[in-house]
């Protein structure tokens, strides 16, 4: 898991709480986490939201969302 991931989980006192907060299984997380699935765009956007943009989507999938500020 990559350390942009890693900030947003621990903008979280739980990772049901992150988890919840994207509106993804934990499961599914975990997953992600252990790297044995990658993380899917559909998420991007909920993550963006979760963390108030700290984490934003253009820097989750650069080849898909453009830069604001470039």
């Amino acid at each position: 898991m990559d350390e942009l991931l890693k900030q947003a989980v621990s903008m979280f006192p739980t990772k049901s709480a992150w988890c919840a907060a994207i509106d993804m299984k934990p499961q599914f997380w975990r997953q992600i986490e252990t790297g044995r699935r990658p993380l899917p765009m559909r998420f991007a956007l909920p993550i963006q939201r979760a963390t108030q943009g700290a984490v934003p989507c253009h820097r989750l999938f650069p080849e898909h969302f453009p830069d604001p500020h470039a």
